[in-house]
C-alpha cells in the first residue's frame, strides 16, 4: 500500500509539473514535501533506491562528458572564479565578524556548492544535456563539485585513503568495457552492464574514501 502511495504521488505531481511545462523533477520535490507534511511513512528502503537513481544518473552523463572537458578555459574560469567568490565573501563576512575564517570558507565552499542532479535532471529532460552550453554547465558543476568535496574533507580533517589514486586507473579498463559492450549483444545484457559498472564504480569509491556518486560518473567517463 505505501509503495502505491508514494510512486502514484510522484506520478501525479510529475504529471501536474509537466503540464504546467515544469520539469516533472518539481512535481516529484513537491509530493515528496507534502506526504513529508502528512507523516506518511517512508519506504525502508527508499533512501537506498534514491541513492542507486543518483548513481545511475550521473554514471549517464559520465558517458556524455569527456574528461578534457573539465580543463577547458571557459569551465576553469567560470567554475573557479564562482567558487573563489562566494568563498572569499563568506570568509571576509566571519572576519569582519570576528569569527574564525576556516568557518567562513567553509561555509562558503558550501554556499558554493550547486545541485549537480537537479540541473542534470532538468537539461537532460529539455533535451539540452547534448548542446554546448548544457555541456559547460554540467563541466562547471563536476568541476565545482570535485573542488568542493576536497576542500571541505581537508577542512573536516577528513582525507580520502591512500589508494584514492587508484580511481585515476580506471581509464585503463576502458578497452575491456568496450570488449563487455561488443559481447553484449543483447539490449537487457547491455542494461544489465551498465548498472554493473555503475555500482562498480560507487562501491570503489566509496571504498577508497570518495562518494559514491563520482565513482559513477568516473566509471561512465571511462566509456568514452
Amino acid at each position: 500500500m505505501m509503495e502505491l502511495i508514494w510512486i502514484g504521488a510522484a506520478y501525479m505531481a510529475g504529471l501536474i509539473a509537466g503540464r504546467l511545462s515544469l520539469p516533472p523533477l518539481v512535481g516529484y520535490l513537491i509530493a515528496g514535501y507534502v506526504l513529508h507534511g502528512l507523516e506518511i511513512p517512508v519506504l525502508p528502503n527508499l533512501a537506498h533506491l534514491a541513492d542507486i537513481g543518483i548513481e545511475l544518473l550521473l554514471f549517464s552523463v559520465g558517458l556524455k562528458l569527456k574528461p578534457s572537458s573539465l580543463l577547458r578555459s571557459e569551465v576553469l574560469s567560470v567554475g573557479g572564479s564562482h567558487l573563489l567568490l562566494v568563498t572569499g565573501i563568506s570568509g571576509l563576512v566571519f572576519l569582519a565578524m570576528g569569527e574564525r575564517i576556516t568557518g567562513g570558507l567553509v561555509l562558503g565552499v558550501s554556499l558554493a556548492f550547486s545541485s549537480t542532479v537537479l540541473a542534470i535532471k532538468v537539461l537532460d529532460d529539455s533535451n539540452e544535456l547534448s548542446s554546448l552550453h548544457g555541456r559547460d554547465v554540467l563541466s562547471i558543476l563536476i568541476l565545482q563539485d570535485i573542488i568542493a568535496i576536497a576542500l571541505l574533507a581537508y577542512a573536516e580533517g577528513k582525507q580520502p585513503a591512500p589508494w584514492v589514486l587508484i580511481l585515476l586507473l580506471l581509464p585503463l579498463l576502458r578497452p575491456l568495457a568496450h570488449r563487455l559492450l561488443t559481447v553484449s549483444r543483447a539490449g537487457e545484457l547491455r542494461l544489465l552492464l551498465g548498472v554493473s559498472l555503475t555500482l562498480a564504480g560507487g562501491v570503489l569509491a566509496e571504498s577508497v574514501g570518495v562518494s559514491f556518486d563520482i565513482g559513477a560518473l568516473l566509471t561512465g567517463m571511462v566509456k568514452n
